[in-house]
């Protein structure tokens, strides 16, 4: 009896750590993309402040004229081919990560030292011409979707600072 009563309490231990596990995934992860989110982002940029670090910043251009004439659905997907390019390109550089704060707002960050910041510039750069050759299908219209985006990065290597905006 003794032995099963401990076969039970290891089991529920394992669900429960299991279930916390899932919870705090859930909570630092956007649910429509699958990117980290405005939580994570925040707890990055925390840790990250005073030491050497690159972030970036990716707004959808005109986002919204995207949703009103394609609608919410095609729009989405939108937001989910960008952060599938931004996972792809986050995988390739330095320990990147990628993040969607709300909206048609990105971020992508990572540790450099101070050689890095012109092969953040490149990087970003890349990042931006990948996320515009994106053609997207639409469901609701007989059109593909293409999207711009505008970005900006800073660089922050030995207190000195390096911004790029492209």
């Amino acid at each position: 009896r003794e032995a099963t009563q401990r076969a039970v309490d290891v089991a529920f231990d394992a669900l429960r750590r299991a279930i916390e596990e899932r919870v705090e995934v859930e909570q630092v992860t956007d649910p429509t993309t699958g990117l980290y989110n405005n939580e994570a982002l925040n707890e990055w940029i925390r840790a990250a402040l005073g030491g050497r670090f690159w972030i970036a910043f990716l707004e959808v251009d005109k986002f919204k004229s995207i949703n009103d004439r394609f609608g919410y659905d095609d729009a989405d997907e939108v937001l989910k081919a960008i952060a599938e390019k931004l996972r792809d390109a986050a995988s390739s550089f330095h320990g990147a990560a990628g993040y969607r704060a709300h909206g048609d707002e990105f971020y992508m960050g990572g540790l450099c030292d101070e050689h890095q910041a012109v092969d953040v510039t490149t990087f970003v750069d890349g990042v931006r011409a990948a996320i515009e050759s994106l053609v997207v299908p639409a469901t609701t219209r007989e059109a593909d979707i293409q999207a711009t985006v505008s970005v900006g990065s800073v660089s922050y290597t030995h207190l000195r600072a390096h911004e790029t905006v492209l």
